[in-house]
């Protein structure tokens, strides 16, 4: 029987492992447009997601479910895992070029980023959970580091809210004029709004990590403490950033973490926030990897995929082979910087946020949180409602849906032959072999 200090650190990586996306750089940027866009408003509407996930957050999450729901985790997962984690790390060789080794080559980094996660996830996987919690770790600290700091110096109101001068309820009233009197501004706020949504997922990878979370019974309170522990650090940095960058700035930005961190502290705040974009890309991008190769050996195990895909199932071979290949070819055709694979990744993430609503819905409350049908079945509402949301706001909504439907019927397809051909033949079946002939005649 492991040691309690054993299963407390085991704990504590499958809590990493559920925190990996949700603090990874795309939630960062969402988080940043989405206060310039719309102030306060955005951080509370954080916070009601947060409530729509962490109701929606239980057991039956990482399960593999029917045809259906492992074709939406299959077309879903896998797409994020294989666009998002292209993107994370050609922005995590970005960041280490502009900021520390100007000399190095970006893309250069990046491979090694991922050759060093593929070899972690293949040869020591109980280190790549270790790294995982340092990852995190490096992220949070210097998020509340900057944190704290700028909170701090609001006896001076910071740079930001000294130009304006106002009170915070003045400001709210001038942020949401200002977005009045721009074009397209009923799009774009409600675009916010969904995209809050997007802040919360991931977090049921910790069930497809090591030492079988997802046999255990207590992962659902996994889940409900990774968001809320996501939820409070959204909302602390959204406070920094409404109270000292400029709305406009924040909106516009691709990188308003780094505006927040040079408005709170210079020259020292953008080495922090560079640090923390390297630990928050490596713990994304291993969180994907480990969590989707794991979901993927999980329904070859279920007989939903090819059975080779769950050999060695505490390493995931073939798995993470397969998205590491693939995240090494889009790196190497230069699919990092072409629009179709955020398109692809905006994609992902909506036939991610609908599976939640899926297993929400078809979810049957038990256990001591008590969460009643009817919750359930609203926050299942709600992120579909979200999903439909994004689709509809999208700069390009037919392509997206078009793609969407494309991922989800050609998984359907693969896990329907796949159960189809593992399905047990009748007692007595032949295989349409007669019996009557004999080997070599």
């Amino acid at each position: 029987m492991p040691s309690l200090a054993a299963r407390r650190g085991s704990y504590l990586s499958w809590v990493c492992l559920a925190l990996g996306w949700m603090l990874g750089p795309e939630s960062l940027v969402t988080l940043g447009r989405g206060v310039g866009q719309l102030g306060l408003v955005f951080v509370g509407l954080a916070v009601v997601w947060a409530a729509v996930h962490f109701t929606a957050a239980n057991s039956g999450t990482a399960r593999p479910g029917g045809t259906w729901d492992a074709a939406l985790s299959l077309a879903g997962r896998s797409v994020v895992a294989g666009c998002g984690v292209t993107l994370i790390l050609a922005r995590a060789g970005y960041v280490f070029n502009e900021v520390f080794v100007y000399w190095f080559p970006n893309l250069g980094f990046s491979f090694v980023l991922l050759a060093l996660l593929a070899g972690l996830n293949l040869a020591w996987p109980w280190a790549a959970d270790r790294a995982q919690v340092l990852f995190v770790a490096v992220v949070v600290t210097g998020l509340m580091a900057l944190t704290v700091f700028g909170l701090f110096n609001l006896a001076g109101l910071g740079p930001g809210a000294a130009t304006r001068g106002q009170s915070p309820w003045a400001y709210l009233a001038c942020c949401l004029v200002g977005l009045t009197q721009t074009t397209g501004w009923q799009e774009a706020a409600s675009r916010a709004v969904m995209l809050g949504a997007t802040l919360f997922i991931g977090y049921e990878l910790a069930g497809f990590g090591p030492g079988g979370l997802a046999k255990n019974q207590g992962q659902g309170r996994t889940f409900r403490l990774a968001v809320l522990a996501a939820a409070a650090v959204f909302v602390l940095w959204g406070l920094v950033s409404y109270a000292y960058v400029p709305p406009a700035r924040l909106a516009q930005s691709t990188v308003p973490y780094a505006l927040t961190a040079w408005y709170v502290a210079g020259e020292t705040g953008r080495i922090i926030i560079g640090l923390v974009l390297l630990g928050s890309c490596l713990a994304a991008a291993n969180a994907l990897l480990r969590g989707a190769a794991g979901a993927i050996a999980g329904l070859a195990e279920n007989e939903k995929l090819p059975g080779w895909l769950a050999r060695r199932a505490e390493r995931r071979p073939w798995p993470i082979l397969l998205l590491g290949s693939g995240v090494a070819a889009m790196l190497g055709l230069g699919y990092a910087g072409e629009p179709v694979t955020a398109l692809y990744l905006r994609g992902g993430i909506g036939l991610w946020l609908l599976l939640y609503a899926v297993k929400s819905w078809t979810r049957t409350p038990r256990g001591p949180v008590g969460w009643s049908a009817a919750g359930s079945r609203l926050a299942g509402l709600l992120l579909a409602g979200a999903v439909a949301g994004l689709v509809w706001t999208d700069p390009d909504p037919v392509r997206l849906a078009s793609f969407m439907a494309a991922a989800w019927g050609a998984a359907l397809v693969l896990t329907g032959a796949t159960r189809l051909i593992n399905r047990p033949r009748p007692a007595g079946a032949n295989n349409g072999v007669n019996p009557n002939r004999r080997m070599g005649v």
